[in-house]
């Protein structure tokens, strides 16, 4: 899973681009999200992945577009109750994984929203108060393979938080990708904790209270998963 922050360079100080990239540099990330378009930089592009329909993607499809350099990419949004609701992130998720796009999405900043509203800049409504870990924890859930922190100046605990919602925790379910070739599909039960692994993705979460059944799990035993409703 790819994890990263945001700099914007029409809105910070030159010494707040600095210091997001030092960051960012220390805390060994490999992507910013840049609200400027470098013409020269050999840069993937990204679609709207909150607007563009089934109609969009299949006519890109049809005029030969190479979607392996092209990635979808979440609004965030600054204005309180205007974000996404789950529904609408998981479903726009599966359109672009049928066309073999990955996506992104947007948490906000623990306490330093980006101005003018200072309210946060994430894709999801329901993570605008949440903290990082749970909002990045949430965001896989709903099947999103790329988070970044969409308020600028994101502190090392905020980078912190996000690498944390990452990993593969105890009682996590996952899937194989298309990455791992012939597992593709493959269904995974974390029985302890594991390092975040780009080529599964986060489906369900058994509850915390009955992870200890785990224990009990063995070669010999039969179970079966019953999903939750993932809400509105």
């Amino acid at each position: 899973m790819t994890i990263g922050i945001s700099v914007y360079p029409g809105l910070d100080s030159r010494k707040s681009l600095e210091e997001s990239v030092a960051l960012a540099i220390k805390e060994n990330l490999k992507y910013l999200f840049l609200s400027l378009h470098i013409p020269e930089a050999d840069q993937t592009t990204s679609l709207n992945a909150s607007t563009l329909s089934y109609n969009d993607l299949d006519a890109l499809c049809s005029a030969g577009c190479d979607f392996s350099r092209i990635t979808g990419l979440h609004n965030f949004y600054p204005r309180p109750y205007t974000g996404l609701g789950p529904r609408d992130l998981y479903h726009k998720n599966e359109l672009f994984h049928h066309y073999r796009i990955a996506t992104g999405a947007f948490v906000a900043a623990a306490n330093h929203g980006r101005g003018p509203l200072h309210c946060g800049l994430p894709t999801l409504e329901t993570t605008r108060n949440t903290d990082i870990y749970k909002a990045t924890r949430l965001l896989r859930l709903l099947g999103t393979d790329e988070v970044f922190i969409g308020d600028s100046r994101a502190t090392q605990k905020d980078i912190q938080d996000l690498k944390s919602g990452t990993v593969r925790r105890r009682g996590d379910i996952t899937v194989d990708t298309g990455a791992y070739g012939r597992y593709n599909g493959e269904i995974q039960i974390i029985t302890t904790d594991l390092p975040a692994d780009p080529k599964t993705r986060l489906v369900a979460r058994i509850k915390e209270e009955d992870t200890w059944i785990l224990d009990g799990i063995t070669e010999s035993k039969s179970f079966m998963l019953v999903c939750n409703d993932i809400g509105s």
